[in-house]
C-alpha cells in the first residue's frame, strides 16, 4: 500500500468516526460493505481493511468525498 493511499485511509476513518450519521460516511459504508445499513459491528478496523483491499482509485474518491 502506498503512503499517500494509507493517509487517505485514515482521513477517510476519521471522517466516519466524526461523522458518523453523515451522508457521505452512510454512503461509503454502504459501497465497502453492500448493505443499505450499517453493519451492527462495524469497527474502525473492519472499514481499513476494507479500504485497504479497495483499488486507489476508489480510496481517492472516497477521500475527495471526506474532504
Amino acid at each position: 500500500m502506498s503512503t499517500e493511499k494509507g493517509r487517505e485511509i485514515e482521513a477517510i476513518s476519521e471522517f466516519i468516526r466524526v461523522h458518523p450519521e453523515s451522508t457521505v460516511s452512510r454512503r461509503i459504508i454502504r459501497e465497502l460493505f453492500g448493505a443499505s445499513t450499517e453493519p451492527p459491528d462495524l469497527s474502525l478496523q473492519m472499514l481499513q481493511k476494507r479500504l485497504e483491499a479497495a483499488d486507489e482509485g476508489i480510496v481517492d474518491n472516497y477521500y475527495t468525498l471526506t474532504q
